[in-house]
């Protein structure tokens, strides 16, 4: 194969290289978009039975390292943030912080905090998220830095009827797997809102219990 040859195979190799990277990109803010558009999760028929929440905490648990879904949901948010003026600081601990979650139900909740965030930016705010454990639990803090009034901590404010149905599903999203959704002060210094979860500790997943 002559110069000319393997100059022409390397420019259609970078050619295509380059489409597949577009691609990529591409599907990732289609999904982004869809998540940020569709609600928490859908209606369940069942969601106020103690028992069929229990039974489907059983039947769909998966073991899930935050520190890893924290870093994939950086990667499918950070241009929709970006598009808005805003930025995304994650901070995630060296130590695993392993729960038993259902990652499409904490997706939604997630994309619902985006969504919170994006509804109402103030440019050059930072969406702060904190990864880290305490004791026998895993914590997420969020706080979105840097603008007039940070929104996550309000949109947990409201208490009794005046909820709106989103936080409402979200905070069962959390529930349904042993944890709590709920504003406090947090090491990013201010109030935030706050995710905890039950630590699966490798006995735990030896014998197959969260």
């Amino acid at each position: 194969m002559n110069g000319s040859a393997i100059a022409i195979a390397a420019a259609v190799l970078f050619i295509l290289v380059m489409l597949w990277q577009s691609m990529r990109a591409n599907i990732r803010a289609a999904s982004a978009h869809m998540e940020l558009r569709a609600d928490p999760v859908e209606p369940r028929g069942d969601q106020d039975s103690p028992s069929a929440s229990a039974s489907r905490r059983e039947r769909v648990c998966e073991t899930l390292d935050l520190r890893q879904f924290l870093c994939a949901v950086q990667s499918t948010y950070e241009p929709t943030l970006a598009r808005h003026g805003l930025r995304l600081e994650l901070e995630v601990p060296s130590m695993p912080l392993t729960v038993a979650v259902r990652e499409a139900d904490l997706r939604r909740v997630f994309a619902h905090i985006v969504r919170e965030v994006c509804s109402a930016p103030a440019v050059g705010a930072t969406l702060r998220v904190l990864a880290r454990s305490d004791g026998a639990q895993a914590v997420i803090n969020c706080l979105d830095a840097g603008g007039p009034e940070p929104v996550l901590p309000r949109i947990l404010a409201t208490h009794g009827d005046g909820v709106p149905a989103a936080v409402a599903t979200c905070r069962a999203i959390v529930e349904d797997f042993g944890g709590r959704l709920y504003a406090a002060p947090s090491p990013l210094g201010q109030q935030s809102l706050t995710l905890r979860f039950p630590l699966l500790r490798l006995h735990d997943r030896a014998e197959g219990t969260p």
